[in-house]
């Protein structure tokens, strides 16, 4: 039966349309819905037929039906639990929207584990093919019907309990917000009261998954009447919304409830906003008595309710009802407001509003101030204010002091519940970037700082806020991006990339589209109502042809000007030109389509001859000879020839050969073949053609151009999918999950597999040729290199949804194209590594760079380094020493050339003289000085300014390990290897020794020995072979306690740094039975504070600048940990390394902390939680080795950062974390949501975004900030 013949109602008589819903005319079926009784075309089976259709239920009676279908109650016999059925009829399911929201009510319930949200137990097809689907049978009653007890005062209900009953409402709408749903139909008929006081919300067929584009027309459609599209059923105390109910089709809502933009069918506005305005109008039925745009006793009808609500807000509630409490009638509005911003941005704060007026607090939407707060807590304490009223009497004073108490109780209180919202704001921002640390993990990059971004949006302390905006922002750098977007409304069939990658074609059923993807534009090239239908450009990308349904020519334009340069006729008049194709050297054009083809001399400006297909049939040029004899073309199906080109213009072309079968598609997957192709010398072609046996592989055919003969046969191929720019090697794919390059003269492999397990539809290689892009028919697209076959990236941000791809010549962009005609431009080149690092090369002070490092030591004024050379035994060390500038790494003064090997530079405390430790004699490899005795040594004292030593070097008793200012910079102290302690004058030179160790001998190389100062110059420490320790009174000039023996050894020595007096240093050990750091007091030797148990192979430890906090970093246990060093307790949890940790180090006036590994990575963060503030920042060069030492300048704007044989010092620049992001807060967001194509609600899900969504985030932020997005080139 045809769609459009009438019929005849059988219950009227007037006629309609015979695919019209329910078997009757829309007028009776909104009666019918109107009366309650459901669709009447529907069969709604007694329960006893029913029980052999449904296998595992018992069905025991109809409890109601609906515009779909029917709702039973039953029970299932396995669980032995009584269940409701919702059962869709079979009317109903073969109609695509009712079973899709059927399906939808089934799904969307079943995500919302809510108490108050009906719980879905199963869903299935019973005997008859039918779907329904098993949840909890509700008893109890509307909403409607509690709001009329409430407001009569019968059976115990009373507004204030109604109004308790509405938070609970308020609560499961925004736990349902939280995962994503819209309900978009709430209503007191959709909420149901069970006899013990639950809360259910009911019938979620109507609802929107937030991200998901949804573009129906929402509005109702008056002319055609219709009703719910499955009302909830419920054992007792039915109620309809009569004629104001939902409306079946593509309607969604009920208008008395429905807010503004959902009338207007503004669509994509309709979101939670939206429900809080439903929820608003249900509050208006409670205190109006009635619902909004409905007066008692009026009879409106649904078309009079939009047209009201569509125009005014409804009446005033004081208007309906004149002793409805003020601040809920201040709540009902606030939720009802026309202007969606002015509403409550969430359904929580809706609740708390409705329970701040049960609890007697101040209501937000009413109104705060002194007063009111006042009246307020009168109203909570009415004992203590009537105490009050009785105390003024009495005179002044004592009003005052019970004001006093008042004002203090309710500040209490205030406080409290503010302490609770930011208690509750920081567990929710550390629950985003928890969920965004395990992104990382997954390697999801965009979706990681997406979740950080939201953790810095909602975090309550500035610490969190900036950790988490800086996160955001470090993500986001190394997250593919896109750059540019596009969307052409049709799903597009070819995809290319000019080769320099600034102009983009597409083709669809609109035909051809070209765009300046730099620009962001498409170019005007042919006359209104004209598509384009043929587009090319010349392979250097200097010319683009084009030829539109407007005329039987083809225009060309010079790129990327866009200068018309000419317009060559077509020989073959009134036929449209359907493609185009140029000769690899640009200067030959064929064009071609429906009634033949022709070849024009670019260079010459002439015709060089066409060919004519019969009618109806197309002649499509899809490969010019590097010689220009010779021409492939097809037939525009399955067919193609070879044409001989001649010299003598105007000539009809000779077929040569042909015609010839090729496969333009495969019988897998229905994948598009490569074309038939001539090879690199053009003396050969191939093409793939259907396999005789078996009849769904391909072979790849290869012939001679000169006369079309057979050469070679390669079978055994799935697709053939394209030639490379070398026209050497074409892609293919094998069953055998083989996709490869092949030698196209041999079939042999010849590069790697690519590393793809599924069936390659598509294949499409960067112009350069070191990048390839795969296409499945189940996903799109990764991107790998051709050199080693390793996949580099996946770049669609809707895999599923991608039909095309492409890349640029250099790889730096692709191109992804979306079924629904969205195209993403991808940056593929990785942005600047952030932060700035620059390296201060040691080439020039050492006769072997590759195979040195150096330690540095800080200027006082934070802004200068020094080399300081190096004490390790297994790496050469540096033979001149030099000042150098931290910011830009140059140098600030000349070369210092001890004429040794320089073991340790000191600044003096004014900054003036660089005290520096040298050998004496010729470099030699450094583990040879290592002797008992030690090796000759010297101290030199340089002005590192002028480069000019001062004085003498002053020798030393034995070779010198390490050294320190002292007396605030008068004198230094030398550690030397035969165990003498000394004191150097700095003005006389003069040497005395302070005291005397057993000797260092021949150390191993991390245990030479050290030496250092507390911060306030009264004690000298000095560590024997890192097992013993010695505390010297430097004004006393005596041993502070005896030696101090320490368990094997410690590696590392630190004092406390904010000691004014004799203070605390600590010692980390390792290699004992009970690992530990321990602290000790200067002045006795005793331990300050418990040990703090660390696992064994311990490396370091730092003192924060604070004093109070203690870095811990691990070699075995591959992490560091910060601590209170006073009691003992972690700060943070363990942060895990994956490797040794072997430096780290404070940043100043933060809580940060910066440590570095094995591998020479640095891993920024924040101390306070553990957790990073960036990704592993590596290493550059060829090696990696391990980082060796930290230094943060005190303004904490670099870190120097010390790593063995590598040959250089690198500095980073830390100001790039802490700059502000370039975006507001809404523009973080947007850019989050774009590169992760997804939304984090605020309860905490992420929801994927469908490309229609993504383009309307991309569209608001291209708006606002149009010049974020660089192309390459900085345009």
């Amino acid at each position: 039966m045809a769609d459009n013949e009438s019929l005849t109602c059988p219950k009227c008589g007037s006629a309609y349309k015979a695919n019209a819903f329910g078997g009757q005319c829309p007028q009776c079926l909104m009666a019918a819905a109107s009366a309650g009784s459901g669709f009447a075309g529907f069969e709604v089976l007694p329960p006893a037929e029913l029980n052999a259709a449904l296998e595992e239920f018992d069905v025991t009676d109809l409890v109601g039906r609906g515009g779909m279908g029917a709702v039973y109650r039953a029970r299932e016999t396995r669980l032995d639990r009584e269940v409701a059925i919702k059962l869709l009829a079979r009317e109903a399911g073969a109609d695509p929207e009712f079973a899709a929201r059927f399906a939808r009510e089934a799904q969307v319930t079943a995500k919302l584990d809510h108490p108050s949200i009906v719980p879905v137990y199963g869903v299935g097809y019973d005997a008859l093919g039918r779907c329904y689907y098993s949840m909890r049978l509700v008893r109890g009653r509307e909403l409607g019907e509690i709001f009329q007890l409430a407001n009569a005062g019968r059976e115990g209900w009373n507004v204030a309990r109604a109004v308790a009953v509405m938070v609970r409402v308020c609560q499961a709408v925004a736990f349902a917000h939280g995962k994503g749903v819209v309900h978009r139909d709430l209503k007191p008929s959709n909420i149901m009261v069970g006899d013990l006081g639950e809360v259910y919300i009911m019938d979620w067929g109507l609802a929107k998954m937030a991200g998901v584009a949804d573009l129906r027309d929402i509005r109702l459609r008056l002319e055609s009447g219709g009703v719910s599209a499955l009302d909830t059923i419920v054992t007792s105390g039915t109620a309809g919304d009569s004629a104001l109910m939902t409306m079946d089709g593509s309607v969604v809502g009920t208008p008395a409830y429905m807010p503004p933009e959902q009338a207007l069918s503004r669509v994509d506005e309709v979101d939670h906003l939206s429900d809080i305005y439903s929820l608003g109008a249900v509050l208006y039925e409670l205190l109006a008595g009635h619902a909004p745009y409905s007066p008692k006793g009026s009879k409106s009808t649904p078309a009079e309710v939009l047209s009201t609500l569509s125009n005014q807000p409804p009446t005033r509630v004081h208007g309906e009802n004149a002793k409805a409490p003020a601040e809920l009638v201040a709540v009902c509005e606030k939720a009802m407001a026309r202007r969606r911003e002015d509403r409550y941005p969430h359904a929580l704060d809706l609740a708390e509003d409705l329970q701040a007026w049960l609890d007697g607090r101040v209501v937000g939407a009413h109104g705060t101030g002194a007063l009111i707060v006042a009246r307020k807590w009168v109203g909570r304490n009415r004992a203590l204010a009537t105490a009050s009223v009785v105390l003024t009497i009495l005179g002044l004073l004592a009003v005052a002091v019970v004001q006093f108490v008042a004002n203090r109780d309710v500040t209490a209180a205030l406080g409290s519940e503010q302490q609770a919202k930011t208690e509750a704001l920081a567990t929710l921002a550390e629950s985003f970037a928890k969920a965004g640390f395990e992104a990382d993990k997954q390697g999801e990059l965009a979706k990681a700082a997406l979740l950080f971004e939201r953790a810095s949006a909602v975090a309550p302390h500035e610490s969190a806020q900036l950790a988490n905006r800086v996160r955001t922002r470090e993500w986001s750098r190394r997250a593919t991006r896109v750059i540019r977007a596009f969307s052409i409304g049709a799903s597009p069939s070819r995809l290319d990339l000019s080769p320099d990658g600034r102009f983009l074609r597409v083709a669809s059923e609109k035909g051809w589209q070209v765009f300046d993807v730099a620009a962001e534009k498409e170019l005007d090239l042919a006359p209104p109502g004209a598509p384009l239908t043929a587009a090319a450009w010349s392979p250097d990308g200097s010319v683009l042809a084009v030829a539109s349904s407007a005329e039987p020519a083809v225009l060309l334009y010079e790129l990327p000007t866009g200068t018309p340069r000419g317009r060559i006729p077509s020989p073959m008049k009134n036929a449209q030109i359907a493609e185009l194709c140029f000769s690899r050297d640009g200067s030959v054009l064929a064009a071609g389509g429906d009634g033949g083809c022709f070849v024009w001399s670019l260079n010459e400006k002439r015709h060089m001859g066409h060919t004519e297909s019969a009618p109806g049939t197309a002649r499509v040029p899809v490969d010019i000879s590097p010689d220009h004899t010779r021409l492939l073309a097809t037939d525009g199906k399955d067919q193609f020839c070879l044409f001989a080109l001649h010299d003598a213009p105007g000539e009809t072309l000779d077929t040569v050969a042909g015609p010839f079968a090729f496969a333009p598609s495969s019988r897998i997957m229905n994948a598009r073949q490569a074309p038939p192709a001539f090879l690199a010398d053009g003396r050969q072609f191939i093409h793939s053609r259907i396999a005789t046996i078996p009849g769904d592989l391909i072979d790849v055919v290869q012939r001679d151009s000169t006369t079309g003969a057979e050469i070679k046969v390669v079978p055994g191929f799935d697709n053939v999918l394209a030639l490379d720019a070398s026209r050497r090697r074409f892609l293919g794919y094998r069953k055998d999950s083989v996709a490869a390059q092949f030698d196209a003269r041999t079939g042999e492999r010849a590069s790697p597999r690519f590393a793809w397990g599924e069936g390659v539809r598509d294949f499409r290689l960067s112009g350069d040729g070191s990048h390839a892009i795969l296409g499945s028919g189940l996903a799109w697209v990764p991107l790998y290199s051709t050199a080693d076959g390793a996949k580099v990236d996946d770049l669609a941000l809707f895999p599923m949804d991608a039909v095309l791809a492409c890349l640029s010549h250099d790889a730096s962009l692709a191109v992804t194209a979306q079924r629904s005609g969205e195209l993403m431009v991808f940056a593929l080149n990785p942005p600047p590594p952030k932060p700035p690092e620059h390296t201060i090369s040691l080439a020039d002070y050492c006769a072997k760079p590759e195979s040195i490092s150096s330690a540095v030591a800080l200027h006082p004024g934070g802004k200068l380094l020094a080399l300081s050379g190096t004490p390790y035994a297994q790496t050469f060390t540096i033979t001149r020493s030099r000042v150098f500038e931290i910011a830009g790494g140059q140098p600030a003064g000349p070369v210092l050339d001890p004429g040794g090997h320089v073991l340790s530079a000191e600044f003096s405390p004014d900054g003036e003289t660089l005290a520096m430790l040298a050998t004496i004699g010729t470099p030699v490899r450094y583990e040879t000085m290592h002797l008992a005795g030690g090796h000759p040594g010297t101290l030199q004292f340089w002005d590192w300014k002028s480069g000019k030593r001062l004085g003498e070097p002053v020798p030393m008793p034995s070779e010198p390990r390490s050294s320190v200012f002292i007396r605030h910079g008068a004198a230094i102290a030398v550690y030397c290897a035969g165990g003498q302690v000394v004191e150097i004058d700095r003005t006389t030179h003069a040497v005395t020794q302070l005291f005397r160790t057993s000797g260092l001998g021949a150390a191993h190389a991390l245990f030479q020995g050290d030496i250092a100062c507390s911060p306030d110059g009264s004690t000298l420490l000095v560590s024997e072979l890192n097992t013993v320790i010695h505390a010297w009174d430097i004004a006393a000039r005596r041993p502070r306690f005896d030696p101090l023996k320490i368990p094997f050894r410690c590696t590392d020595v630190g004092f406390l740094p904010v000691a004014t007096g004799p203070g605390v240093f600590s010692t980390v050990e390792y290699f004992t039975d009970k690992p530990a750091v321990r602290f000790y007091d200067t002045a006795t030797g005793k331990e300050a504070a418990r040990p703090i148990p660390v696992a064994s192979d311990s490396y370091c430890g730092r003192f924060g600048p604070d004093g109070s906090r203690f870095l811990y970093c691990g070699t075995r246990s591959n992490s560091a940990r910060l601590y209170d060093w006073r009691t003992g307790t972690a700060i943070c949890p363990e942060v895990s390394h994956g490797f040794e940790v072997f430096s780290g180090a404070f940043v100043p006036d933060s809580s940060w902390c910066l440590t570095g590994d094995q591998l020479g990575r640095l891993y920024l963060w924040d101390g306070n939680t553990g957790r990073f503030l960036m990704p592993a920042y590596p290493q550059k060069g060829r090696r990696a080795t391990p980082v060796v030492d930290i230094k943060v300048t005190p303004d904490s704007r670099f870190a120097i950062i010390t790593t063995f044989n590598t040959g250089g010092i690198r500095i980073l620049d830390l100001r790039a974390l802490r700059e502000e992001f370039p975006l507001d807060a809404e523009g973080a967001r947007l850019l989050a949501e774009i590169n992760a194509a997804a939304w984090v609600h605020p309860g905490g899900d992420t929801v994927r975004l469908d490309p229609g969504g993504w383009m309307e985030r991309w569209q608001a932020f291209r708006r606002r900030y149009p010049a974020y997005h660089l192309f390459p080139g900085g345009k």
